[in-house]
């Protein structure tokens, strides 16, 4: 054990102090039951075990394991994400805003993303790294017969960036679910605790906060606008922005399956609020990102690389029917010349739109096209148009 983690450990022991004081004395004595009825088992002895003595000894033996497990997550034994509410983002010494979110976070061991047995085991079931997978939407309609719908996404998500943010922090959370292990035979099989919709939500909005502060402290310190660019659908921190946030790029508690990466099919929620990640959010969690992992989209402004734009749209595609509708209506307009922000609405209000929604829907429907490297943004002065890449 290093210094640092020794530190950890020390200083989590130090904050449970009075816990481990109060069980020390029973545990001492549940310790000489468990021992004595192991003696007369192992002598053959024919004695009495009130059951009352037996089931008080595995209750404080229990509650001591259950402490036991308190103060290594306090130390930082199973690597979930820091507690950015600890740390100053302005600080120069605090921890990066990609802190625990970063590939070799989610990872179970090295390069196990490019290894082809690792996915035919995950696939299989054999690895249960990040427990069963989920369905997306599209599965779940076309199961259910319902071929007449064709969702879309709300205007409203004119980013799709945070979405990686959010599916790192559920891989961080499946990856390191406590599990509980009845006996110690290697036969014993573990439990893995869920991960539910509430946490995920917490977590997320927590390390969306820090991510939104530390990028504009970097941007005010190197005199660049890039984290302006990536944060600007993340939140501040204030009740309204974290609602707005949770329920649009994390899920709504509410209505469950609402919320962009239910909606595209990379997490899957049952009634109860337990989260499972899809096989197709795995493969786009696991894929590296240029400002994550990289950094190298910060000065390039790109925020995805061309597999993970691959793996976007195959999620639009199988689950938002209606929004690759739009993504291709829009994308033939393009490509045919009408490129204006007003042509665009047009073909919008073709497609039923009122006036007023078609803008609001353009605004948000070519920000994520542009996003998804489909288009380019240009302005010259105060005129805006589109080119397709």
């Amino acid at each position: 054990m290093d210094d640092d983690s020794s530190k950890k450990w020390t200083d989590a022991i130090s904050k449970n102090a009075d816990l481990l004081s109060e069980i020390s004395s029973p545990l001492a004595l549940a310790n000489q039951v468990a021992q004595s009825i192991a003696n007369a088992n192992t002598a053959g002895f024919n004695v009495l075990i009130p059951t009352l003595t037996q089931e008080w000894a595995e209750e404080v033996i229990q509650d001591f394991l259950f402490t036991v497990a308190e103060i290594a997550e306090d130390a930082g034994q199973n690597s979930k994400l820091v507690d950015r509410d600890l740390y100053d983002p302005e600080n120069l010494a605090s921890v990066e805003w990609y802190e625990g979110i970063q590939l070799e976070d989610v990872l179970p061991f090295p390069d196990a993303n490019n290894d082809i047995e690792f996915w035919d085991e995950i696939r299989s079931g054999e690895l249960d790294h990040y427990g069963d997978f989920g369905i997306g939407p599209g599965f779940a309609r076309r199961f259910l017969q319902k071929t007449d719908e064709k969702p879309k996404l709300s205007p409203q998500y004119n980013r799709l960036f945070p979405l990686k943010i959010v599916m790192r922090v559920a891989a961080n959370l499946l990856l390191n679910r406590t599990g509980l292990t009845n006996g110690t035979d290697d036969d014993s099989e573990t439990v893995w605790n869920p991960i539910f919709l509430d946490d995920l939500r917490t977590e997320c909005a927590k390390v969306a906060k820090y991510a939104k502060k530390r990028m504009q402290w970097i941007d005010n310190n190197k005199g660049t606008d890039f984290g302006s660019l990536f944060s600007v659908a993340l939140t501040d921190g204030s009740k309204k922005q974290d609602e707005r946030f949770m329920v649009q790029f994390v899920g709504s508690v509410r209505n469950k399956g609402q919320g962009l990466p239910f909606e595209i099919g990379f997490l899957d929620v049952d009634p109860d609020g337990e989260v499972k990640i899809t096989e197709l959010g795995l493969q786009f969690t696991l894929e590296e990102n240029p400002i994550i992992d990289q950094q190298d989209g910060w000065k390039d402004g790109i925020s995805f690389t061309e597999s993970e734009r691959k793996i976007l749209l195959h999620g639009i595609n199988s689950n938002l029917e209606g929004e690759m509708e739009l993504i291709e209506a829009v994308l033939n307009t393009v490509k045919s010349g009408k490129k204006t922000p007003t042509d665009i609405e047009k073909i919008l209000i073709e497609m039923s739109y009122s006036e007023t929604e078609a803008s609001v829907v353009r605004t948000g429907l070519m920000a994520r096209m542009t996003e998804l490297g489909l288009v380019n943004r240009i302005k010259i002065g105060r005129n805006v148009f589109y080119e397709a890449r």
